[in-house]
């Protein structure tokens, strides 16, 4: 769907999140800055929509934008659960998922295989396992992706 798609660039600051409670706000381990791009139909083609308000929800926080925009997102360590955007165009809301991305098990997942065939790649394997369930998951670092993007005419591309 977007693999076409050019957009403009943001120079806006990121938005900032509302937290519901003190703990949400004192336990955050970094900010991830996600872009939020709405999409729309027009003469059959994916064009961005802008000016669309959305409303961005996780555990513990929100957030209420214009998009296109920017918005920094709380990430913890140890668990971030996934969290999820909502944008309203003529009276119809358009939920999309922002998954939370595990950045310590993609880590470990992408180290470089050795050359050694079979026996080293079975030996990758094994050393890979062995650091996922040595490791202490409470220390993991999470990340979300850089733009999500709401078709807001889900049903057509």
């Amino acid at each position: 769907l977007s693999a076409c798609m050019q957009y403009e660039p943001l120079d806006t600051p990121p938005e900032s999140v509302r937290f519901s409670s003190r703990i949400a706000q004192q336990n955050v381990s970094e900010y991830a800055i996600v872009e939020i791009r709405t999409l729309t139909q027009s003469d059959g083609k994916t064009v961005e929509a802008k000016g669309v308000p959305c409303t961005i929800n996780g555990i513990g926080y929100s957030a209420g934008i214009v998009s296109p925009a920017r918005v920094s997102l709380p990430t913890y360590l140890g668990k971030t659960e996934d969290a999820s955007v909502t944008c309203r165009l003529n009276g119809a809301g358009v939920s999309q998922k922002i998954p939370a991305i595990n950045a310590t098990v993609e880590k470990i997942n992408s180290a470089q295989s050795s050359s050694g065939g079979l026996a080293g790649a079975l030996a990758v394997a094994l050393v890979k396992g062995a650091i996922k369930s040595s490791r202490d998951a409470t220390n993991d670092k999470f990340r979300y992706s850089d733009r999500v993007e709401v078709n807001l005419q889900p049903g057509k591309k």
